[in-house]
């Protein structure tokens, strides 16, 4: 078991002193979708599959694309149902609930916080990747929160 305090700690500290860098470097972009996407793993693998750490990772890119994009929101109720799905197989009355609940919003966190920093480096383009998602019709479209803002 991982010190996750000491992990939150260290990957806190990772997104703050680094805003400079993240801004003009594409590969730190990806080399810290990869990072992050393994401590996520590492941090919340013992409560949560696979499947639903990938949809936490599209949720929390989704939800940075709507904070930064004008034009896009979020479906509020389709967000809540998909989050439900993520908490699939934990129940409110279990021991560890309080531990998974807050394992999974910091990994949202992190993700949006990726988003955050993919904005950064081209806005233009993350938002035209949100405004793609929105009209696909390829792909898992039940997954997908995004909305243009009415």
């Amino acid at each position: 078991m991982i010190n996750k305090l000491g992990a939150a700690t260290v990957f806190a500290s990772m997104f703050f002193s680094s805003g400079a860098a993240l801004a003009n470097d594409a590969d730190t972009i990806a080399k810290m979708d990869m990072e992050i996407t393994a401590w996520v793993e590492e941090f919340i693998g013992e409560h949560f599959q696979t499947n639903q750490i990938s949809l936490l990772k599209d949720i929390g890119m989704q939800i940075a694309i709507a904070r930064n994009c004008d034009g896009l929101d979020l479906d509020e109720d389709k967000l809540a149902d998909l989050l439900g799905t993520a908490l699939e197989g934990h129940d409110s009355g279990d021991a560890d609930y309080q531990v998974v609940r807050a394992s999974m919003q910091m990994s949202l966190a992190a993700y949006m916080a990726t988003g955050q920093a993919v904005h950064a480096l081209n806005p233009e383009l993350f938002c035209e990747m949100g405004e793609a998602e929105v009209g696909s019709t390829e792909g898992s479209s039940e997954t997908i929160v995004l909305t243009m803002a009415e």
